[in-house]
């Protein structure tokens, strides 16, 4: 624009121009002007500017797009084109670019105070064009990138955000440079070392050293052993100012030869002037070795039965229990034996017994003399003990069908004393039928009016036999075993004789009784009373029974044999439970001091048990004390021997031994029920298997001196449940693997607790009347070891998978039985993939799995645990319903059936 005419002179309201003025305006218009062209800016959205042709004027192009926006700026066509920042558009003008905010933009990085501000910030917000964003978190500065997402990514879609690392700060820094100055003056130096004899000489590693871990008192050396030393060790390390050391074992000693094998790696810390071995002076050899010491001890100190019995009477094979095999146990180092012979021996030469074919070693007699014809018979039970080179028969089974002849014969005998007459020196005695040579009574008359024969004699051979031939004497020895044997002594005077007629005669004037100084107990219902001047004796009902009671001072129990049979409970287990049974056994079932039971807990219900049993079958009713020592939730220090509960029970044991004798009793336990670390569940399986074996041979050796019986007694154990809700308490395990695990320690695993309801209220504790049923099965597994029958629950042995089939191996007497509506109780443990159990079928001992898929990690197979949740009944969440062919009626409770149950386990599925 610019001045164009002078024309007006006035402007429209009549006032007079100045030109001059006008002129001046229009040339400071047209100066405006020029500066606007100038810098005249072109606004496009398409940065492809070749087919673009600018307006005139335009001095600037500016390039707007979502990526970022671009600037260029006019210029004379350039010498050298650099395609990177010269562009000409249509036409023909050269422009150069001034800005691009792309390339600010990207990789420009974003930075934020906290993790969550950057998460607030947004994905939108965060392209991945920026390259990448820090985040302040915590110690550490993330650096992330737009596409990381393996570590704590801020979104769940591209661009995630994830970390790509992290920088400590400046505190984190300098405290791991403080650790690494720790670690270098306590850090573990690697020392090459040779041997000359038990001098040795070691050479740090260069490159540790090169590390900075300096050489100084405060390193631990770790090194290869060279050689075995056969003494003393000196040492010198390169580097070492002091020069030789002497190695010292970890008690500050000299070593001894052997004390470091060679090919064993040890660290050696430095106690100036010597080296002392810190670690790895004891290996697995040296653990190995112990246990099987430990192992040996304990069978050294216990009955093992004998497998694959078979030969003859005369020349019997067996073999050590392969189990025991696998601990190194072999025939060597046997000290006490049972076996079932197939065979009876003739009585011609002693009998001989190869154990897995280590040579033939003759049995005798306790006696050690020739076992006469028939000692060892087939089917029955026989024990023997190592004396020298030889065994020495201890016991053997004698059946109910001999006693019973044995009992008859007697009773005809007593019958046939009907006439008493006197003969020799023993005229007015009351008793005494017959003596030996050295005047002691072997044929008497007890308290009661039975014939006794035998009394003390303690040497057969000094008692005289003579039989009456028509009415004459005679003493030779080849009458013995006529039917009308007579007892006679030196001078060939009858003592006790038997006519044709059945009618006896013999020395004394009969036996007879007293008057008793005070009455029997149970006034009105008592006869037969005998009074022997210790004790008063009648026959009376109880409870539907015929009885026979003793008193003495004032005191009153049932008659029976001289050995009284204590049961022991230890540790927890519902121990102290009582159960509901009631008083049928007031006479026969006492506590340490001999007064009635205080109440049915553990050790008296297992009593009870055991004489209902007894009752069933027709054998005798013994006295039985009930010795509880029991604790709520029992911990490892409850079993060490100064411990209180174990005092407790050791101080039970002393009441009834001081008081029997009073009653002409001894006590003999053969049974202590043990329920151990209920408190400390988790303990792990191979400490929980140490304790209860230590625990049980501690009690079992102080039983035997304690009593003085000739046996320690069996320990009987019933593998926890856990809680009501389920777990994976590894005691469990250990438990129910005790019988097979030191089978010379008379473990009895009777049976599992989650066979048993749980008390309301209670995490593990049986209610009254299941802790009544766990005591009766544990009676009948101890009856039946004592029986010299076998007793084991069905325990998961091993398991192998195919596909998505698991194929279980269970330890069985008999074959297994799932019944109807029954919890198999098997679950997978070690699975990452979800897979589940769809079903179980049995066949003989064998469980077939079939899974819902093809599992995947390390899997375990788990029976009756490990399992967790709430149950919908009574029973722990943990159990199974799998058992065997067993089954026996209980006899303390109407309707009840016994069953054995699989114990609980864990496996590994290969």
């Amino acid at each position: 624009m610019s001045f164009q005419s002078d024309a007006n002179s006035t402007y429209v309201n009549n006032q007079s121009v100045d030109k001059g003025a006008v002129r001046a305006l229009w040339t400071a218009v047209d100066g405006i002007v020029s500066e606007v062209r100038d810098g005249r800016i072109w606004h496009t959205s398409s940065d492809n500017l070749a087919s673009q042709t600018p307006p005139e004027g335009a001095d600037q192009i500016s390039i707007a797009m979502n990526p970022g926006h671009i600037t260029y700026r006019r210029i004379s066509a350039p010498g050298t084109v650099n395609p990177a920042i010269h562009v000409q558009t249509a036409d023909g003008t050269w422009w150069q670019l001034s800005e691009d905010t792309r390339a600010l933009r990207s990789n420009s990085g974003k930075s934020f105070a906290t993790r969550a501000e950057a998460v607030a910030a947004g994905q939108a917000a965060l392209t991945s064009d920026i390259g990448i964003i820090v985040t302040v978190e915590g110690d550490f500065v993330a650096i992330r990138g737009a596409h990381a997402s393996a570590d704590d990514p801020l979104f769940t879609t591209q661009p995630r955000w994830g970390v790509l690392i992290r920088l400590p700060s400046a505190a984190l820094v300098t405290n791991k440079s403080e650790d690494r100055m720790v670690d270098n003056r306590t850090g573990w130096l690697p020392v090459s070392v040779t041997a000359t004899g038990d001098e040795w000489t070691g050479t740090p590693d260069p490159a540790v050293i090169a590390a900075g871990v300096p050489f100084n008192a405060d390193s631990v050396m770790v090194l290869t052993v060279p050689r075995t030393n056969t003494g003393p060790v000196g040492l010198t390390v390169s580097g070492d100012s002091y020069g030789r050391r002497v190695v010292m074992n970890s008690d500050g000693q000299p070593l001894t030869g052997g004390e470091l094998v060679a090919g064993r790696r040890v660290a050696l810390i430095r106690t100036h002037p010597t080296l002392r071995i810190w670690t790895g002076a004891m290996g697995w050899p040296d653990l190995r070795a112990e246990r099987l010491s430990r192992i040996t001890s304990v069978v050294n100190a216990g009955t093992v039965a004998l497998d694959t019995v078979a030969g003859t009477g005369d020349a019997i094979t067996a073999q050590v229990p392969q189990i025991l095999k696998d601990q190194g146990i072999s025939a060597a180092n046997l000290r006490r034996i049972s076996f079932v012979p197939t065979a009876a021996n003739t009585g011609t030469l002693a009998p001989t017994i190869e154990i897995d074919g280590m040579g033939a070693v003759p049995l005798y007699t306790a006696s050690n003399t020739v076992p006469p014809a028939g000692a060892l018979q087939p089917g029955r039970l026989a024990e023997a003990v190592k004396i020298g080179s030889r065994w020495r028969l201890i016991s053997g089974e004698v059946q109910r069908g001999e006693m019973d002849a044995t009992a008859a014969l007697l009773s005809s005998v007593v019958g046939a004393v009907t006439d008493i007459q006197d003969a020799g020196p023993h005229v007015g005695d009351e008793h005494v039928l017959a003596v030996d040579q050295a005047q002691n009574a072997v044929a008497y008359l007890d308290a009661l009016g039975q014939l006794v024969l035998g009394g003390l004699v303690v040497d057969w051979s000094r008692v005289d036999f003579a039989t009456m031939d028509w009415g004459r004497i005679v003493t030779d020895e080849h009458h013995v075993g006529d039917p009308f044997i007579v007892l006679g002594d030196l001078h060939g005077n009858a003592l006790i004789w038997s006519t044709e007629d059945g009618v006896a005669g013999g020395i004394g004037s009969g036996g007879g009784s007293s008057q008793p100084p005070e009455p029997p107990g149970t006034a009105g219902n008592e006869w037969q009373v005998s009074y022997d001047g210790t004790s008063t004796r009648w026959l009376t009902q109880y409870q539907g029974r015929l009885l026979r009671l003793e008193k003495r001072s004032n005191l009153v129990l049932a008659d029976t044999k001289p050995v009284a049979t204590g049961i022991l409970a230890f540790g927890g287990g519902s121990s102290l439970v009582a159960r509901p049974l009631s008083g049928e056994w007031y006479y026969h079932l006492r506590d340490p001091d001999l007064a009635a039971s205080s109440g049915m807990l553990a050790a008296e219900a297992a009593g009870y048990a055991m004489l209902a049993d007894n009752a069933a079958r027709d054998l005798a009713w013994p006295l039985v004390i009930g010795l509880t020592a029991g604790i709520g939730s029992p911990v490892e220090a409850d079993t060490a021997r100064e411990s209180s509960l174990y005092q407790d029970a050791l101080a039970r044991i002393a009441t009834a031994v001081t008081n029997l004798p009073a009653w002409d009793k001894t006590l003999v336990i053969d049974r202590v029920l043990l329920s151990l670390l209920g408190g400390v569940p988790e303990t792990s399986e191979i400490a929980a298997d140490n304790i209860y074996a230590s625990t049980a041979a501690n009690l079992r050796a102080d039983i035997v001196a304690a009593t003085g019986q000739g046996l320690p007694p069996l320990v009987v154990v019933s593998p926890s449940a856990g809680t009501r809700e389920g777990g994976s308490s590894a005691v469990a395990l250990a438990e129910a693997k005790l019988d097979s695990t030191h089978p010379a320690l008379g473990f009895v695993v009777a049976c599992p607790r989650h066979a048993y309801d749980i008390d309301a209220g209670t995490l593990a504790t049986l209610t009254p009347a299941s802790a009544a049923m766990l005591s009766e099965i544990e009676a009948i597994a101890v009856r039946e070891i004592h029986g010299g029958g076998l007793w084991y629950c069905p325990r998961l042995a091993s398991a192998t998978r195919s596909g998505t089939t698991i194929t279980a191996t269970f330890l069985s007497m008999s074959d297994l039985v799932l019944p109807g509506g029954g919890d198999h109780g098997l679950s997978l443990g070690g699975d990452t993939g979800g897979v589940t159990i769809t079903g179980v079928s049995l066949s003989g001992k064998t469980a077939t799995i079939t899974l819902s898929g093809v599992p995947s990690g390390t899997l375990t197979l788990n029976c009756a645990w490990g399992r967790e949740g709430t149950p919908t009944d009574a029973r722990p969440i943990n159990r199974s319903d799998i058992r065997d062919q067993w089954s026996e009626p209980s006899r303390i409770q109407a309707g009840y059936t016994h069953y054995r149950l699989a114990l609980p386990a864990s496996v590994t599925v290969n």
